[in-house]
């Protein structure tokens, strides 16, 4: 064999040792992906510690909720309220969250709005922390433990769950977020209307 082809037979065999590196590397990035994606649309939203074997119903319409004594500490007597449930862990909660950061803009007057909007987000802190950053201060957050026990309580096993209370506490919309645009649609109707009706 000659130097060469001694040469070439030596860069091929490196080249196909970098190659078998990579493919490696990339199988192994492309198995992570996809477990943290299948972690991020599971079935259940709520945080670990609740199990997944929740078998409540969520408030039907037109019952009457008794409210938790850690909701009642952050809304309005008397007044109809939107309660959002995220989940620090899942995916659609992100777009809803961010719906929520738009429609709720600083520049935004709250002060006015007859509808009180309330998130009850579930999770680990910094997931949470992460996920309402944007809102943090405009609108009254539940964390965990509360967050993940209400959620218990309620029924609430999938999240983004919307469930909306009248001046009496009866439910007038009990419902999961299947579609983030159509969540800010909604969002940005009511807050319009809302608008309207202080002017």
């Amino acid at each position: 064999m000659t130097t060469t082809q001694t040469i070439a037979l030596i860069a091929v065999t490196i080249w196909l040792s970098v190659l078998s590196v990579v493919t490696l590397v990339s199988l192994r990035l492309v198995a992570l992906c996809d477990m943290k994606l299948r972690e991020l649309n599971a079935t259940n939203f709520l945080s670990p510690s609740l199990g997944t074997s929740i078998l409540a119903a969520a408030p039907s319409l037109g019952s009457r909720l008794d409210i938790d004594t850690t909701l009642q500490d952050v809304m309005t007597p008397n007044a109809s309220c939107s309660i959002v449930f995220l989940s620090g862990t899942c995916l659609q909660c992100r777009l809803v969250a961010t719906a929520i950061a738009r429609s709720f803009a600083p520049t935004r007057s709250l002060s006015q709005s007859d509808m009180q909007y309330v998130v009850v987000a579930a999770g680990a802190q910094d997931l949470v922390d992460e996920l309402v950053g944007s809102f943090d201060g405009l609108l009254p957050i539940v964390r965990d433990p509360e967050a993940s026990a209400i959620a218990r309580r309620l029924g609430i096993s999938t999240m983004p769950f919307v469930l909306e209370l009248d001046e009496s506490g009866t439910v007038t919309r009990s419902e999961p977020v299947v579609n983030s645009d159509s969540f800010r649609d909604r969002l940005e109707l009511q807050l319009a209307i809302q608008s309207a009706s202080t002017r």
